[in-house]
């Protein structure tokens, strides 16, 4: 087994905000569509000394549900973590394809704490866990997300990838 090319070195929530709906659908499955608002974005931090290819990523990801109470879902929840990714000289010799994979890897770190913090408040709550889909982000570039991307709805449970469309919402 070898050492992924990135590490989240640090992160830390910026907000967590989960509140009980009134929503009380007991037949609720694994894949039933919910809406849900992401927020997605990534900067590199320029470093004096390039020394041995590291490379040094700020990522932000943020999910909630919309504006009006989830009808199929037990809880509201808006949820922001931040963190700070590192890579390696091993990550790849070609920038867009180190930059790519930071956005991969760090986004997929920070939805696991996100995931795992809604579940453990969740289960502590009367209507009990809620465990928010994975979510592909195969298809993240940094080009397409250095930016920002700001809140907006994506209906799936289980999303194909994040869209960075310029349909935005408010954020």
């Amino acid at each position: 087994m070898n050492l992924s090319p990135y590490q989240l070195i640090s992160s830390h929530f910026e907000k967590i905000l989960v509140e009980q709906t009134n929503s009380e659908d007991e037949s609720r499955k694994p894949f039933d569509e919910f809406e849900i608002q992401h927020f997605v974005k990534i900067t590199r931090i320029p470093q004096e000394n390039d020394m041995d290819g590291l490379r040094v990523y700020v990522v932000a990801l943020g999910l909630r549900t919309g504006e009006e109470p989830p009808k199929n879902i037990p809880y509201a929840f808006e949820i922001v973590n931040v963190g700070t990714l590192v890579s390696n000289g091993k990550a790849g010799n070609v920038e867009s394809e180190v930059d790519d994979g930071a956005a991969r890897y760090g986004f997929s770190l920070l939805l696991g704490q996100i995931r795992e913090t809604l579940a453990s408040t969740t289960s502590r709550m009367q209507n009990g866990t809620f465990l928010i889909p994975t979510i592909d982000f195969r298809e993240a570039k940094y080009s397409e997300l250095a930016d920002g991307v700001e809140l907006k709805e994506n209906k799936s449970s289980t999303p194909d990838k994040i869209d960075s469309s310029s349909d935005s919402g408010e954020a």
